[in-house]
């Protein structure tokens, strides 16, 4: 198993990794589920309202999911748009271990607008909030078991959501918010550049 990180290092670390493998895993995958678990049980939620959903797919499931992205993209992107996605999308299909599909549950939404109503215009919003955070967490988590990942959105496709509730059989109220597909690192994220910080994406008042 891959040595942890102090916090603020598997931040720095977190970056998105496409060239990824199926193959030598460092960690199992009962650990992946471990991690997700975690992730889900301890990241907050509007009102502990613990609205987020999540499914983990490996193996073959993982690839028929990317079956279906690849189908469901290919119809209804333009030509120029699909040539430019397909090879990543064939890369994550190919390459990734397996994928944590994100969801909000509708459902428990309302119970918290219908619990809370003053905060009725508010409750997408921070829920989308909260998954943002799951996924941070889970993204840094994974990095820091020494995973690599990227994190996707192309639950836009109408074949991609008749996926989830047809073959995965996922609640019609979850609605999908990203996909965060990791496998082992076969190459290191390129170079990345920051804007400065103090002063333009920071200010400090004392």
């Amino acid at each position: 198993m891959a040595d942890k990180k102090p916090f603020l290092e598997a931040i720095a670390a977190r970056r998105t990794i496409y060239t990824i493998s199926p193959e030598n895993l460092p960690v199992p995958t009962s650990r992946v589920q471990e991690i997700i678990t975690q992730v889900i049980k301890h990241t907050p939620s509007p009102y502990n309202a613990q609205t987020a959903r999540a499914v983990i797919i490996f193996d073959d499931n993982h690839r028929k999911y990317f079956d279906a992205v690849e189908s469901g993209l290919e119809k209804i992107l333009p030509p120029e748009v699909w040539s430019v996605l397909s090879g990543s999308i064939k890369s994550f299909r190919s390459g990734g271990a397996g994928t944590v599909l994100w969801f909000e549950d509708e459902e428990a939404i309302e119970k918290l607008t219908t619990t809370h109503p003053a905060i009725a215009p508010f409750a997408e919003s921070w829920s989308d909030q909260s998954n943002g955070m799951h996924q941070i967490n889970a993204w840094t988590a994974l990095e820091a078991e020494g995973l690599g990942a990227s994190l996707q959105h192309h639950h836009f496709a109408p074949d991609v959501m008749s996926y989830y509730h047809d073959a995965l059989k996922v609640p019609k109220t979850w609605k999908p918010k990203a996909q965060l597909v990791f496998g082992t690192p076969t190459a290191p994220a390129g170079d990345k550049a920051f804007e400065p910080i103090e002063g333009k994406r920071l200010v400090l008042v004392q």
